[in-house]
């Protein structure tokens, strides 16, 4: 929850409490609120001041953002979808002169879920750090980070194949710096060796990073229909996200995140040098 939700809303947070996050730049300290329950009603309801229509999860505690902003953005995460089904769903931005996404969250067994033309696997991998040294209880709800593996990209001839992290707030696609490297792109320093066609400024937990972007000649997500969802000239960034593993004491470096840009037509990279 951002600060300003939290302040408008009166909303008490533990006094002592300090949560521990990872993103796209690095770590961030969060503090953590009250219990709480949350609500949520399909996106097109007409009728929201009915409380009847929003179905109720918690009692949760959640993470706070220590940063007042003038643009706050408070985000539902992979606890709330569990169990669930996620509809995602293109539609047009305010200006109307792109796609942006609407989401509803439905139970698995609801008679409105659409069929579906294909079905990619998701697995769920402990991006999380409950036991992080930093952290001092109560800690805000947590779930596992799905997962799409065996996602193939392509470059000049050249190609690399990794398990992405599903991100569905990811603003641009990502590949690691070792990605970049197999492909041709960076060096080990994350500098680009084959001029980037783009360049994207992120903001994220953990701040914001101007990372170089590139045009790959495809790439390639396996279903568990029997054929791959093929994107041609796919733009990605490339950067290192990396979490401690709990269980095994390593430092993981994300082989790749994929993002909202493979999902809608969510940025115009045309449109500037630097966007």
């Amino acid at each position: 929850m951002s600060r300003l939700t939290v302040d408008l809303m009166r909303i008490a947070t533990d006094a002592n409490a300090v949560f521990v996050d990872t993103g796209v730049a690095g770590d961030e300290f969060f503090d953590v609120s009250e219990s709480l329950y949350i609500g949520t009603a399909d996106f097109d309801s007409e009728d929201i001041e009915n409380p009847d229509i929003y179905r109720l999860t918690g009692p949760w505690r959640f993470q706070v953002s220590v940063e007042d902003s003038e643009s706050p953005i408070d985000v539902l995460g992979i606890p709330i979808m569990a169990g669930k089904t996620a509809i995602i769903t293109p539609v047009k931005d305010f200006e109307g002169d792109r796609f942006s996404t609407s989401a509803d969250i439905k139970d698995s067994n609801d008679a409105n879920i659409p069929a579906t033309d294909f079905q990619v696997a998701l697995r769920f991998e402990k991006y999380i750090n409950p036991s992080n040294p930093e952290n001092i209880l109560p800690l805000p709800a947590m779930a596992y980070n799905p997962v799409i593996d065996n996602i193939t990209v392509e470059y000049n001839g050249v190609s690399s194949t990794g398990s992405f992290l599903f991100d569905t707030g990811g603003q641009v696609s990502i590949i690691s710096v070792l990605q970049g490297m197999s492909l041709g792109l960076v060096d080990a320093d994350g500098e680009p060796v084959v001029p980037a066609a783009f360049y994207v400024e992120i903001a994220g937990i953990g701040g914001g990073a101007t990372l170089p972007g590139f045009t790959l000649d495809r790439l390639s997500v396996p279903t568990l229909n029997g054929f791959n969802l093929v994107y041609l000239n796919a733009r990605v960034c490339v950067h290192d996200i990396g979490i401690l593993d709990e269980d095994s004491g390593e430092f993981i470096i994300l082989d790749g995140v994929f993002g909202d840009n493979f999902i809608c037509s969510s940025m115009d990279t045309n449109s500037a040098e630097l966007i």
